[in-house]
């Protein structure tokens, strides 16, 4: 049993340390770059496409779901963009 608590307590602090929880954002697009595979959101961040996910599926004024993480030094990576509502 305490070689079971303790693997779950290391497990659960190194998660906390990378920062691996996803985070959902719905934005809309204001303008693609297909040259460097990003978007700029309305709120005005730009962030890269995940592979996977074409620069031509998207336009200006599409409403999307943005699926990310940060990681503890401040880089968002995102794992998916999907159409929302």
């Amino acid at each position: 049993m305490r070689k079971y608590i303790a693997a779950t307590a290391i497990v659960l602090a190194l998660a906390g340390v990378n920062g691996a929880i996803a985070k959902d954002l719905k934005a809309t697009v204001k303008k693609v770059d297909a040259l460097t595979s990003s978007v700029t959101l309305d709120n005005g961040q730009t962030v890269k496409l995940p592979a996977g996910v074409k620069a031509a599926s998207l336009k200006a004024g599409d409403k999307v779901l943005v699926t990310y993480s940060t990681d503890a030094a401040g880089k968002t990576t995102v794992q998916s963009i999907k159409p929302s509502k």
